[in-house]
């Protein structure tokens, strides 16, 4: 906001320059924990190192699914897994998914700034996967060859004639290289060229830019010029100490089998990662380092770039990963689970103009903080299907928290008739828990607490010790895990597709695609009742949060039902107990809308003026009911154990098994409109 109200000011002075907008400079790397020196490992990377001095180090920074496609999308997207369903490692054809969907490249195309994108930005470097159309420029940048080895190259060539032992995709060379050859024989070397030349041109032009760089090592195959091997004794590595998961770790959560790393040529077959021979685990360690320190020269050519171009004092730099990686950890190498390893990512930022935006920061955030972080830095309003949360306060005060706890998912095929599953996942300060839901229903099957800072190696659980804490954990698990969902539209405009009237069903219609209610029977009590498949139904509509989009003319004596449970008797439904959230547009029975009704009334919330459309939005959780009118809330009413239930008026009960929604028309000489209906099971 400073910046935009002094671009104004300094606009209107004649004579004085504005000030010019910032430029970001985005890097991402593949497969990278914090594995460098500047968060206390032994890798040899001084150019990260010296961006972490210049810049703030995230020191507890996390994906939102520790696979590349499902991760990178969440961050470009800004909108959760969980919500999207776009949870594998390509995530193949996602835009045909969301076509509507404003990306971060395409919402900073849309504010004049100069897009380019090159390397691994989205899954792969290519294709419709990138978002190609909503770049200002998308450059597709290959290396001289995967493999420089000319014995090494002719492995693969043979490799890839046969197929993966799951049947998708071919078989590849070998796991590791380390060929005596220039930096950009390989992919990010070469896309390092061109991010260097993309950078003096974007330096010429008088537009702000957004260049995006994606560098793949250190994903396997570790492969890197041989002076990055030398950097390292092979003899001085060894396995992690945690080669054991925690008690009560589902087996089938673990990926003990590491199943990327099957399709290498060189990969002891018929046996599981946790058998391999001393030195091929030296090797893999020995080359992911390797790997490492070759990216971390592509970065500081990038970065010297910026100074020699005179652009290191007007751009944001932000470095980061898409997820961690297993280096032995847990007797396997892979990423593909909820432990600590594989959702703990290195994060830098570095702002010029935010001089506390440097040391480090112990505040949780996740990946998909990123995209409403950079329209907060750069002045740019924030779509509003954005489900991360802002970090940007954190430039001027690093000590100051963010979040209670940081959340991420992944996917599983489960054994013993359990079937699809989800491992959902909290990371608090001191904690990391785990619950896996059946995926059809919600149910947990299985649990883990590991308190990170007493066992940071988890393989510790600790959950029947802390059942208190783990019921803390697992209600606010549930709460963030049901509320990034979708929205589920009750109304399509259309028609009552699902609706059911008990009385007086022509009360009920759709005009110019609005719902309207409005009695036809003075005698009648009308209600229509969203029916659908009645299992579900009651069970949607048991914890929920709702939201209509209402408009109500005066002298209507109208409402919300809810948690309503209801009996057919014939062709009729019959109201038994539940709640209602009034919509009168009068003092008529001295209710007003946002009332919860003969319950709890509002002061100042009639709606008085029948042109306008009021968002109207309940939410019930337990006992707990809130109702808030226009975003202010109007209702927080927790019910009591005992309730009682007068002949005379509906009786309470939100801790029946089952629920239901209800509308209602009651007058003759008025109408109330709803412009849509959405639900969300909590």
């Amino acid at each position: 906001m400073i910046r935009l109200i002094l671009f104004a000011l300094t606009s209107l002075i004649g004579g004085v320059a504005a000030i010019p907008q910032p430029n970001v400079l985005f890097i991402a790397v593949d497969d990278l924990r914090p594995e460098l020196g500047c968060y206390g490992s032994r890798a040899v990377t001084p150019n990260l190192d010296g961006l972490a001095e210049s810049g703030l180090v995230f020191e507890r920074a996390y994906c939102n699914q520790a696979v590349c496609g499902a991760s990178r999308l969440a961050l470009m997207l800004g909108i959760y897994p969980e919500h999207t369903n776009e949870r594998s490692f390509h995530v193949t054809d996602w835009r045909q998914r969301w076509p509507d969907v404003v990306t971060l490249n395409q919402h900073l195309t849309a504010h004049d700034y100069t897009t380019v994108g090159l390397g691994k930005i989205y899954h792969g470097s290519g294709g419709n996967g990138v978002d190609r159309e909503h770049w200002t420029r998308w450059l597709n940048v290959r290396g001289n060859a995967r493999y420089a080895d000319p014995d090494n190259a002719a492995t693969h060539r043979e490799a890839s004639k046969r197929p993966k032992r799951s049947g998708r995709g071919t078989m590849r060379g070998p796991l590791t290289e380390f060929a005596d050859v220039p930096y950009n024989t390989y992919a990010d070397g070469a896309r390092a060229d061109e991010a260097v030349a993309q950078l003096a041109t974007l330096g010429e032009a008088k537009e702000p830019f957004f260049l995006a760089g994606g560098f793949t090592r250190p994903h396997l195959p570790f492969i890197a010029p041989q002076r990055y091997w030398d950097l390292y004794e092979r003899d001085s590595f060894a396995l992690p100490p945690n080669q054991t998961v925690p008690p009560g770790y589902p087996s089938w959560a673990s990926n003990a089998s590491a199943g990327e790393m099957l399709a290498y040529s060189d990969y002891p077959q018929g046996i599981l990662p946790s058998a391999f021979p001393e030195a091929l685990n030296k090797r893999l360690i020995h080359g992911y380092l390797a790997c490492v320190s070759y990216m971390d020269a592509q970065v500081g050519r990038l970065l010297q770039a910026l100074n020699a171009n005179g652009l290191a004092d007007n751009t944001v730099v932000i470095f980061w990963s898409d997820h961690g990686w297993k280096l032995g950890d847990h007797a396997s190498w892979c990423e593909h689970t909820n432990f600590e390893c594989d959702t703990r990512v290195p994060l830098i930022v570095r702002h010029p103009d935010e001089g506390t935006a440097k040391g480090r920061t112990l505040a949780l955030v996740e990946l998909i903080d990123l995209y409403p972080t950079l329209c907060d830095v750069l002045g740019l309003e924030k779509p509003d299907h954005l489900q991360g949360k802002s970090f940007a306060a954190l430039l001027k005060e690093p000590q100051r928290p963010h979040r209670a706890s940081a959340y991420s998912s992944y996917p599983h095929r489960a054994d013993q008739g359990v079937g699809n599953v989800i491992g959902h996942s909290l990371r608090t300060a001191r904690h990391r828990y785990t619950e896996w839901w059946q995926r059809e229903s919600d149910r947990v099957v299985d649990r883990v607490l590991t308190e990170i800072e007493s066992d940071p190696s988890e393989v510790t659980n600790c959950w029947e010790e802390n059942t208190e804490l783990v019921s803390e954990l697992s209600a606010q698990l549930r709460q963030r895990v049901l509320s990034v969902r979708p929205w589920i539209d009750l109304f399509d405009g259309e028609d009552l597709y699902g609706w059911k009237a008990n009385t007086d069903p022509d009360a009920f219609r759709v005009v110019d695609g609005l719902l309207t209610a409005q009695a036809t029977d003075p005698t009648l009590r009308s209600h229509l009742f969203y029916s659908g498949d009645d299992a579900e139904t009651l069970e949607l509509f048991r914890d929920f949060e709702l939201e209509a989009v209402v408009r109500s003319e005066l002298g209507s004596n109208s409402g919300i039902f809810f948690h309503t449970d209801h009996e057919p008797r014939d062709v009729k439904l019959h109201l038994k107990n539940g709640y209602a959230i009034q919509l009168n547009s009068t003092e008529k029975e001295k209710r007003k809308t946002g009332s919860l009704y003969a319950v709890v009334d509002v002061s100042d919330s009639i709606i008085s003026d029948e042109t306008k459309w009021y968002t109207v939005k309940v939410k019930v959780l337990g006992q707990r009911i809130q109702c808030w009118l226009n975003g202010k809330e109007v209702i927080d009413y927790t019910e009591p154990d005992k309730v009682e239930r007068p002949a005379h008026r509906l009786g309470r009960v939100l801790r029946a098994k089952g629920g239901a929604i209800a509308l209602q028309a009651h007058d003759t000489d008025s109408v109330y409109y709803f412009k849509s209906i959405r639900v969300r099971k909590l």
